[in-house]
Protein backbone atom coordinates (compact mmCIF):
# COMPACT_ATOMS: atom_id res chain seq x y z
CA UNK A 1 0.00 0.00 0.00
CA UNK A 2 0.99 3.48 -0.83
CA UNK A 3 0.79 6.26 1.62
CA UNK A 4 1.56 9.59 1.51
CA UNK A 5 2.13 12.10 3.90
CA UNK A 6 3.97 15.97 4.38
CA UNK A 7 7.21 16.12 6.12
CA UNK A 8 7.76 19.53 8.07
CA UNK A 9 11.67 18.85 8.96
CA UNK A 10 12.93 17.17 5.80
CA UNK A 11 16.76 18.23 6.92
CA UNK A 12 16.53 15.40 9.45
CA UNK A 13 15.79 13.02 6.62
CA UNK A 14 18.84 10.60 5.18
CA UNK A 15 17.43 10.31 1.87
CA UNK A 16 15.35 13.54 1.53
CA UNK A 17 12.21 11.67 -0.79
CA UNK A 18 11.53 8.76 0.53
CA UNK A 19 11.28 6.94 3.46
CA UNK A 20 10.58 2.76 3.86
CA UNK A 21 8.70 2.49 7.10
CA UNK A 22 7.92 -0.37 9.06
CA UNK A 23 3.91 -1.29 9.47
CA UNK A 24 2.62 -4.17 11.61
CA UNK A 25 5.62 -5.95 10.65
CA UNK A 26 5.57 -4.66 6.41
CA UNK A 27 7.60 -2.50 5.12
CA UNK A 28 5.18 0.17 2.82
CA UNK A 29 6.99 3.04 0.73
CA UNK A 30 5.55 6.35 1.54
CA UNK A 31 6.27 9.37 -1.04
CA UNK A 32 7.43 12.55 1.32
CA UNK A 33 5.00 15.70 -0.36
CA UNK A 34 7.20 18.46 -0.35
CA UNK A 35 4.26 20.91 -0.83
CA UNK A 36 3.37 22.76 2.45
CA UNK A 37 7.49 22.74 3.65
CA UNK A 38 9.27 23.58 0.12
CA UNK A 39 9.70 27.41 1.44
CA UNK A 40 10.55 27.02 4.57
CA UNK A 41 13.41 24.20 3.71
CA UNK A 42 14.52 26.19 0.69
CA UNK A 43 15.23 28.71 2.85
CA UNK A 44 17.12 26.71 5.71
CA UNK A 45 19.30 25.11 2.97
CA UNK A 46 20.13 28.57 1.62
CA UNK A 47 22.19 28.89 4.60
CA UNK A 48 23.88 25.85 4.46
CA UNK A 49 24.84 26.42 0.73
CA UNK A 50 27.81 27.74 -0.65
CA UNK A 51 28.18 31.06 -2.21
CA UNK A 52 26.39 31.05 -5.62
CA UNK A 53 27.00 32.95 -9.25
CA UNK A 54 24.10 35.23 -10.18
CA UNK A 55 21.49 33.72 -11.79
CA UNK A 56 18.16 33.85 -12.49
CA UNK A 57 17.38 31.92 -10.35
CA UNK A 58 16.40 30.80 -15.61
CA UNK A 59 14.36 15.46 -25.98
CA UNK A 60 12.16 12.71 -26.21
CA UNK A 61 13.74 9.58 -27.69
CA UNK A 62 14.64 10.26 -30.94
CA UNK A 63 11.96 7.40 -32.22
CA UNK A 64 9.59 9.40 -30.15
CA UNK A 65 10.09 13.01 -30.90
CA UNK A 66 7.07 14.28 -32.57
CA UNK A 67 7.74 14.67 -36.49
CA UNK A 68 6.04 18.17 -36.35
CA UNK A 69 6.33 20.73 -33.58
CA UNK A 70 2.60 21.03 -34.02
CA UNK A 71 2.09 17.91 -32.64
CA UNK A 72 0.81 17.13 -29.53
CA UNK A 73 3.28 14.57 -27.30
CA UNK A 74 2.03 11.27 -26.34
CA UNK A 75 4.02 9.66 -24.17
CA UNK A 76 3.61 9.87 -20.45
CA UNK A 77 0.58 10.92 -20.66
CA UNK A 78 -0.96 8.21 -18.69
CA UNK A 79 -0.04 9.59 -15.35
CA UNK A 80 -3.19 9.12 -13.14
CA UNK A 81 -4.95 12.00 -11.60
CA UNK A 82 -4.45 10.75 -7.54
CA UNK A 83 -0.52 10.58 -8.52
CA UNK A 84 -0.42 14.20 -9.68
CA UNK A 85 -0.94 15.51 -6.41
CA UNK A 86 1.94 14.01 -5.51
CA UNK A 87 4.59 16.61 -5.50
CA UNK A 88 8.89 15.72 -5.18
CA UNK A 89 10.96 17.40 -2.68
CA UNK A 90 14.39 18.87 -3.07
CA UNK A 91 17.34 16.51 -2.82
CA UNK A 92 19.75 17.53 -1.27
CA UNK A 93 23.36 16.60 -1.42
CA UNK A 94 22.36 14.94 -4.46
CA UNK A 95 25.77 14.62 -5.70
CA UNK A 96 26.79 12.93 -2.67
CA UNK A 97 23.79 10.73 -2.47
CA UNK A 98 22.85 10.38 -5.99
CA UNK A 99 23.37 6.59 -5.60
CA UNK A 100 21.02 6.35 -2.80
CA UNK A 101 18.23 8.34 -4.46
CA UNK A 102 18.97 6.26 -7.77
CA UNK A 103 18.86 2.46 -5.68
CA UNK A 104 15.86 3.35 -3.73
CA UNK A 105 14.01 4.93 -6.77
CA UNK A 106 14.63 2.34 -9.01
CA UNK A 107 12.26 -0.19 -6.46
CA UNK A 108 9.70 2.48 -6.65
CA UNK A 109 6.32 1.70 -8.86
CA UNK A 110 7.11 3.96 -12.36
CA UNK A 111 4.00 6.44 -10.89
CA UNK A 112 5.62 7.37 -7.91
CA UNK A 113 9.50 7.58 -8.73
CA UNK A 114 8.67 9.51 -11.87
CA UNK A 115 8.23 13.29 -11.86
CA UNK A 116 6.62 14.86 -14.24
CA UNK A 117 8.95 18.45 -14.44
CA UNK A 118 12.64 18.60 -13.18
CA UNK A 119 13.14 22.39 -12.50
CA UNK A 120 16.76 23.64 -12.70
CA UNK A 121 17.63 26.78 -10.73
CA UNK A 122 15.82 26.24 -7.83
CA UNK A 123 16.59 29.92 -6.22
CA UNK A 124 15.54 31.61 -8.71
CA UNK A 125 12.80 33.96 -9.36
CA UNK A 126 11.24 32.76 -12.89
CA UNK A 127 11.75 28.80 -11.12
CA UNK A 128 9.66 29.93 -8.43
CA UNK A 129 6.86 31.49 -10.47
CA UNK A 130 7.02 28.07 -12.31
CA UNK A 131 6.79 25.75 -9.44
CA UNK A 132 4.24 28.14 -8.07
CA UNK A 133 2.32 27.19 -11.53
CA UNK A 134 2.99 23.37 -11.21
CA UNK A 135 1.13 22.85 -7.21
CA UNK A 136 -2.10 24.69 -8.42
CA UNK A 137 -1.88 22.45 -11.32
CA UNK A 138 -1.20 19.16 -9.23
CA UNK A 139 1.74 18.41 -11.12
CA UNK A 140 4.08 15.88 -10.04
CA UNK A 141 7.70 18.17 -9.65
CA UNK A 142 11.29 18.68 -8.22
CA UNK A 143 13.80 21.01 -7.91
CA UNK A 144 17.07 20.10 -9.22
CA UNK A 145 19.92 20.28 -6.87
CA UNK A 146 22.77 20.53 -9.17
CA UNK A 147 24.43 22.80 -11.21
CA UNK A 148 24.25 23.10 -14.81
CA UNK A 149 28.17 22.50 -15.14
CA UNK A 150 27.76 19.12 -12.92
CA UNK A 151 27.07 16.74 -15.57
CA UNK A 152 28.26 13.82 -13.29
CA UNK A 153 25.48 15.21 -10.91
CA UNK A 154 23.09 15.82 -13.41
CA UNK A 155 23.04 12.73 -14.88
CA UNK A 156 22.70 10.98 -11.28
CA UNK A 157 19.74 13.38 -10.78
CA UNK A 158 17.73 12.84 -14.00
CA UNK A 159 18.22 8.67 -13.71
CA UNK A 160 17.09 9.04 -10.26
CA UNK A 161 13.82 10.96 -10.67
CA UNK A 162 13.15 10.13 -14.90
CA UNK A 163 11.27 13.13 -15.24
CA UNK A 164 9.32 13.62 -18.35
CA UNK A 165 10.30 17.56 -18.67
CA UNK A 166 13.20 19.49 -17.67
CA UNK A 167 12.19 23.19 -17.80
CA UNK A 168 15.74 25.20 -17.09
CA UNK A 169 15.11 28.59 -15.62
CA UNK A 170 18.99 29.17 -14.72
CA UNK A 171 21.74 31.36 -15.66
CA UNK A 172 23.76 33.71 -15.10
CA UNK A 173 22.69 37.36 -15.61
CA UNK A 174 24.83 38.74 -12.98
CA UNK A 175 23.88 41.05 -9.67
CA UNK A 176 22.77 43.64 -9.70
CA UNK A 177 22.84 43.60 -13.65
CA UNK A 178 24.55 42.15 -16.56
CA UNK A 179 27.56 44.94 -15.85
CA UNK A 180 28.92 41.91 -13.66
CA UNK A 181 29.26 39.85 -16.51
CA UNK A 182 32.32 42.00 -18.47
CA UNK A 183 34.30 41.30 -15.31
CA UNK A 184 33.13 37.55 -14.73
CA UNK A 185 33.56 36.11 -18.61
CA UNK A 186 34.87 33.06 -17.11
CA UNK A 187 31.51 32.06 -14.82
CA UNK A 188 29.24 33.44 -17.77
CA UNK A 189 30.09 31.04 -19.95
CA UNK A 190 30.57 28.33 -17.61
CA UNK A 191 26.90 28.78 -16.66
CA UNK A 192 24.94 30.25 -20.05
CA UNK A 193 27.14 27.97 -22.42
CA UNK A 194 28.82 24.93 -21.03
CA UNK A 195 26.12 24.52 -18.41
CA UNK A 196 23.28 24.73 -20.80
CA UNK A 197 25.00 22.33 -23.48
CA UNK A 198 25.55 19.77 -20.53
CA UNK A 199 21.85 20.11 -19.64
CA UNK A 200 20.39 19.78 -23.45
CA UNK A 201 22.80 16.65 -23.90
CA UNK A 202 21.41 14.85 -20.87
CA UNK A 203 18.46 15.36 -21.66
CA UNK A 204 18.42 14.23 -25.38
CA UNK A 205 20.37 10.90 -24.54
CA UNK A 206 17.93 9.91 -22.04
CA UNK A 207 14.83 10.86 -24.30
CA UNK A 208 13.74 13.59 -22.28
CA UNK A 209 12.07 17.63 -23.49
CA UNK A 210 13.89 20.33 -22.62
CA UNK A 211 12.58 23.96 -21.97
CA UNK A 212 15.10 26.09 -22.04
CA UNK A 213 13.66 29.90 -21.10
CA UNK A 214 15.93 31.85 -23.03
CA UNK A 215 16.20 35.90 -23.30
CA UNK A 216 15.27 37.97 -26.89
CA UNK A 217 18.10 40.78 -25.59
CA UNK A 218 19.95 39.38 -29.12
CA UNK A 219 18.57 42.51 -31.07
CA UNK A 220 18.67 46.26 -31.13
CA UNK A 221 17.18 48.49 -33.32
CA UNK A 222 19.17 50.10 -36.43
CA UNK A 223 18.76 53.20 -38.76
CA UNK A 224 17.40 50.65 -41.66
CA UNK A 225 14.71 48.21 -41.42
CA UNK A 226 14.66 47.36 -38.19
CA UNK A 227 13.73 50.61 -37.01
CA UNK A 228 11.13 50.98 -34.15
CA UNK A 229 7.48 49.96 -35.75
CA UNK A 230 6.21 53.59 -35.08
CA UNK A 231 8.56 54.78 -37.20
CA UNK A 232 7.77 52.45 -40.14
CA UNK A 233 10.64 49.49 -38.78
CA UNK A 234 9.75 45.69 -38.82
CA UNK A 235 10.10 43.56 -34.97
CA UNK A 236 13.05 40.73 -35.19
CA UNK A 237 11.35 37.42 -36.16
CA UNK A 238 13.17 33.94 -34.59
CA UNK A 239 14.80 33.98 -38.64
CA UNK A 240 17.07 37.16 -37.79
CA UNK A 241 20.49 36.66 -37.22
CA UNK A 242 21.53 38.64 -33.85
CA UNK A 243 22.52 42.16 -34.38
CA UNK A 244 23.80 43.08 -30.64
CA UNK A 245 26.60 42.40 -29.08
CA UNK A 246 27.39 45.53 -27.11
CA UNK A 247 27.50 42.95 -23.67
CA UNK A 248 28.99 39.88 -22.82
CA UNK A 249 25.74 38.13 -21.00
CA UNK A 250 23.61 38.76 -24.46
CA UNK A 251 27.13 37.20 -26.52
CA UNK A 252 26.55 34.09 -24.41
CA UNK A 253 23.14 33.98 -25.25
CA UNK A 254 23.27 34.34 -28.82
CA UNK A 255 26.24 31.68 -28.64
CA UNK A 256 24.13 28.55 -26.88
CA UNK A 257 21.64 29.64 -28.82
CA UNK A 258 22.71 29.13 -32.71
CA UNK A 259 24.23 25.57 -30.91
CA UNK A 260 21.27 24.43 -29.25
CA UNK A 261 19.25 25.15 -32.46
CA UNK A 262 21.48 23.51 -34.54
CA UNK A 263 22.37 20.34 -32.37
CA UNK A 264 19.13 19.47 -30.25
CA UNK A 265 15.69 18.93 -31.49
CA UNK A 266 14.63 17.95 -27.80
CA UNK A 267 15.14 21.81 -27.16
CA UNK A 268 12.09 24.21 -27.12
CA UNK A 269 13.79 27.91 -26.47
CA UNK A 270 11.09 30.59 -25.36
CA UNK A 271 13.01 33.49 -25.73
CA UNK A 272 12.27 36.22 -22.65
CA UNK A 273 12.71 39.75 -22.54
CA UNK A 274 12.05 42.70 -19.84
CA UNK A 275 9.80 40.08 -17.69
CA UNK A 276 7.02 41.77 -15.13
CA UNK A 277 5.56 40.04 -12.52
CA UNK A 278 2.20 40.89 -10.71
CA UNK A 279 4.32 42.45 -7.91
CA UNK A 280 7.27 44.57 -6.88
CA UNK A 281 10.05 41.89 -7.00
CA UNK A 282 13.53 43.08 -7.27
CA UNK A 283 13.73 41.08 -10.63
CA UNK A 284 10.66 42.66 -12.38
CA UNK A 285 11.54 45.30 -15.03
CA UNK A 286 8.70 47.62 -13.22
CA UNK A 287 10.88 47.30 -10.12
CA UNK A 288 14.05 48.14 -11.85
CA UNK A 289 13.19 51.31 -13.79
CA UNK A 290 11.07 52.54 -10.84
CA UNK A 291 14.59 52.43 -8.80
CA UNK A 292 16.73 54.05 -11.51
CA UNK A 293 17.23 58.10 -11.34
CA UNK A 294 17.23 58.52 -14.55
CA UNK A 295 15.71 56.31 -17.68
CA UNK A 296 15.66 56.29 -21.20
CA UNK A 297 12.33 56.24 -23.00
CA UNK A 298 11.95 53.83 -25.57
CA UNK A 299 9.56 51.27 -26.71
CA UNK A 300 10.30 47.47 -25.94
CA UNK A 301 9.30 44.10 -26.30
CA UNK A 302 8.02 42.75 -22.68
CA UNK A 303 6.90 39.33 -21.41
CA UNK A 304 4.10 39.68 -18.72
CA UNK A 305 4.96 36.19 -16.85
CA UNK A 306 1.64 35.90 -15.48
CA UNK A 307 0.32 35.45 -18.60
CA UNK A 308 3.35 33.88 -20.73
CA UNK A 309 4.47 31.40 -17.96
CA UNK A 310 0.55 29.74 -18.52
CA UNK A 311 1.62 29.06 -22.19
CA UNK A 312 5.51 27.93 -21.55
CA UNK A 313 4.22 25.01 -19.59
CA UNK A 314 1.57 24.31 -22.34
CA UNK A 315 4.04 24.48 -25.29
CA UNK A 316 6.33 22.12 -23.39
CA UNK A 317 3.54 19.43 -22.39
CA UNK A 318 2.85 19.29 -26.18
CA UNK A 319 6.43 18.82 -27.17
CA UNK A 320 7.06 21.67 -29.34
CA UNK A 321 10.98 22.56 -29.88
CA UNK A 322 12.35 25.37 -31.56
CA UNK A 323 13.13 29.17 -31.21
CA UNK A 324 10.01 31.03 -29.86
CA UNK A 325 10.11 35.29 -29.33
CA UNK A 326 8.05 34.68 -26.01
CA UNK A 327 6.77 38.43 -25.17
CA UNK A 328 3.61 39.89 -25.45
CA UNK A 329 2.62 41.72 -28.76
CA UNK A 330 3.81 45.06 -29.54
CA UNK A 331 6.13 47.27 -27.88
CA UNK A 332 5.79 49.51 -24.56
CA UNK A 333 8.44 52.43 -23.68
CA UNK A 334 9.38 53.00 -20.24
CA UNK A 335 7.71 56.21 -19.85
CA UNK A 336 4.17 54.26 -20.22
CA UNK A 337 5.34 52.04 -17.79
CA UNK A 338 6.11 54.26 -14.94
CA UNK A 339 3.19 56.00 -16.37
CA UNK A 340 1.12 52.93 -15.27
CA UNK A 341 3.08 53.33 -11.87
CA UNK A 342 2.14 56.18 -11.34
CA UNK A 343 -1.69 55.72 -12.13
CA UNK A 344 -2.05 52.55 -9.90
CA UNK A 345 0.80 52.65 -7.38
CA UNK A 346 2.24 55.86 -6.54
CA UNK A 347 0.51 58.94 -7.88
CA UNK A 348 3.69 61.29 -6.07
CA UNK A 349 5.95 59.38 -8.26
CA UNK A 350 8.56 61.45 -10.98
CA UNK A 351 11.38 60.46 -13.33
CA UNK A 352 13.70 62.24 -15.18
CA UNK A 353 14.72 60.61 -18.82
CA UNK A 354 18.31 60.74 -20.63
CA UNK A 355 19.34 59.79 -23.76
CA UNK A 356 20.82 56.08 -24.71
CA UNK A 357 24.52 58.31 -25.01
CA UNK A 358 24.23 59.38 -21.94
CA UNK A 359 23.32 56.39 -20.12
CA UNK A 360 26.16 54.92 -21.98
CA UNK A 361 28.57 56.45 -20.14
CA UNK A 362 27.33 54.81 -16.27
CA UNK A 363 27.07 51.18 -17.75
CA UNK A 364 29.65 48.88 -18.62
CA UNK A 365 27.84 46.69 -21.13
CA UNK A 366 25.33 47.93 -23.58
CA UNK A 367 21.34 47.45 -23.01
CA UNK A 368 19.34 45.50 -25.70
CA UNK A 369 16.00 47.89 -27.28
CA UNK A 370 14.40 45.66 -29.80
CA UNK A 371 10.82 44.97 -30.13
CA UNK A 372 9.81 41.08 -31.08
CA UNK A 373 7.72 39.48 -33.86
CA UNK A 374 5.45 36.80 -32.30
CA UNK A 375 3.47 35.41 -35.17
CA UNK A 376 4.93 32.65 -34.61
CA UNK A 377 3.97 32.04 -30.66
CA UNK A 378 0.39 33.26 -31.29
CA UNK A 379 0.05 30.92 -34.52
CA UNK A 380 1.51 27.82 -32.65
CA UNK A 381 -0.66 28.96 -29.57
CA UNK A 382 -4.18 30.09 -30.86
CA UNK A 383 -6.20 29.62 -27.53
CA UNK A 384 -3.65 30.96 -25.61
CA UNK A 385 -4.62 34.47 -23.41
CA UNK A 386 -1.49 36.39 -24.78
CA UNK A 387 -2.60 40.16 -25.08
CA UNK A 388 -1.25 43.04 -26.83
CA UNK A 389 1.53 44.52 -24.02
CA UNK A 390 -0.03 47.94 -23.20
CA UNK A 391 -3.51 45.96 -22.49
CA UNK A 392 -1.53 43.04 -20.42
CA UNK A 393 0.73 45.51 -18.74
CA UNK A 394 -2.47 47.94 -17.53
CA UNK A 395 -3.84 44.52 -16.25
CA UNK A 396 -0.46 43.89 -14.13
CA UNK A 397 -0.75 47.16 -12.48
CA UNK A 398 -4.73 46.26 -11.96
CA UNK A 399 -4.11 43.74 -9.87
CA UNK A 400 -1.37 44.81 -8.15
CA UNK A 401 -3.68 47.84 -6.68
CA UNK A 402 -6.25 45.49 -6.19
CA UNK A 403 -3.66 43.32 -4.06
CA UNK A 404 -2.59 46.47 -2.20
CA UNK A 405 0.66 46.62 -3.50
CA UNK A 406 3.02 49.56 -1.64
CA UNK A 407 4.80 51.92 -3.52
CA UNK A 408 8.57 51.36 -3.34
CA UNK A 409 10.58 53.11 -0.60
CA UNK A 410 12.48 56.20 -1.66
CA UNK A 411 16.48 54.57 -2.57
Amino acid sequence: MHCYRTVKNARAMRIPFLAILKDNGSSSTQYLSMQESRRSHQAAQRLQRPARLPDETPGARPDQIPETRHARETWGSTVSPASRRVHSSDIQNFPQRGHECQQVASSMPDEIAQVRFLIVGRTGWIANMVAELLEQRGERYAFASFRLEQREACERELDALRPQRVLNCAGVTGRPNVDWCEDHRRETVRSNVLGVLNLADCCASRGIHLTNFATGCLYHYDDGEHRPTAEGGRPFTEDDPPNFFGSYYSRTKAMVEELLRSAFDNVLILRLRMPVSDDLSPRSFVTKIARYEKVVNIPNSMTVLTELLLVALDMSERGLTGVYNFTNPGSISHNEVLELYRKYIDPKFQWKNFTLEEQAKILKAGRSNCELDVRKLLRDNPGAQIREVHAAMEEVFRRMQAKGVKPLAAP
